[in-house]
Parts: structure tokens; sequence; C-alpha cells
């Protein structure tokens, strides 16, 4: 677990409109689908234009269950 924390920690900004939150949400799906059992889904959500986002833009979440 240290291991995961530290290297989203070393992500160089996973702002949510930026490419990196993409690349750690990707990278966090893949270690959690290497849990036996464990169903994982990349879940896109709409993030909309405002005072942090200058544009409108996709983002995920990460959701992972076991059965």
């Amino acid at each position: 677990m240290r291991e995961i924390v530290e290297r989203l920690a070393a992500w160089p900004n996973r702002h949510s409109g930026g490419h990196h939150a993409i690349e750690a949400a990707e990278w966090i799906a893949a270690r959690l689908r290497e849990i036996p059992g464990m169903r994982v889904a990349l879940l896109p959500v709409e993030l909309p234009e405002g005072p942090r986002m200058p544009r409108t833009t996709t983002g995920f979440q990460v959701v992972a269950t076991l059965p």
C-alpha cells in the first residue's frame, strides 16, 4: 500500500482536467485489477467549465468492487 501512495504522490499533477489525472486513474485501475476477483471500471465524468476548469472536459472515476 505504501508503494501505491508514494507513486501517486510523485505524479506531477493530478488536477481533474489534466492528462496526468487520466494517467493516474489508469495506473490505479491497473493495480486494482491485479487483485483476484476485483471488478474495476473507469467511469467518465463530465467536468463543467468553472473557476478551476478553463473548459468543459471529461474526467474519470475509478470504481472497484469485489463481488
